[in-house]
């Protein structure tokens, strides 16, 4: 009872999420994104993409940076390694943007361990969002 209640919630808030994402951030503008890490390149384009779907003006030159790094947490062996825990830190260049992002995404035990595309997705929607909430606390 509880899992499905915990689905039921997840899923609403996804929805939620999906559907309030093309106007939570407009208004707002962000410089370039600058992360570090493995599967940095594909983060930062994933990040870019998923911000201006949510209404966020991106690249422009009078508006902060994002700064910061993308951490995988691996385990396994050799070959056959699969990550176990992603985390994103982020912050504003200059610091005036008022933005400090973390997120993380705990992988879960059993999942498709080659996934890498859904792990950057779910720590990409979640860096959106801790954005979002900045945003609107900053108004």
């Amino acid at each position: 009872m509880n899992r499905l209640l915990l689905f039921l919630v997840l899923l609403f808030a996804g929805m939620y999420l999906s559907c309030g994402s093309s106007t939570q951030l407009e208004g707002v503008a962000i410089g370039e994104i600058q992360l570090e890490g493995e599967y940095a390149e594909e983060v930062t384009e994933d990040l870019e993409k998923a911000l201006a779907a949510a209404g966020a003006a991106v690249n422009q030159s009078n508006a902060p940076n994002l700064v910061g790094t993308i951490t995988w947490e691996w385990a396994g062996e050799k070959e056959h390694t699969y990550p176990t825990l992603v985390k994103i830190f982020m912050q504003s260049q200059p610091a005036e943007g008022n933005f400090t992002v973390t997120a993380r995404y705990e992988v879960d035990a059993g999942a498709q361990p080659q996934d890498i595309s859904r792990y950057r997705r779910e720590v990409v929607e979640r860096a959106v969002h801790r954005i979002a909430v900045q945003s609107r606390d900053a108004t």
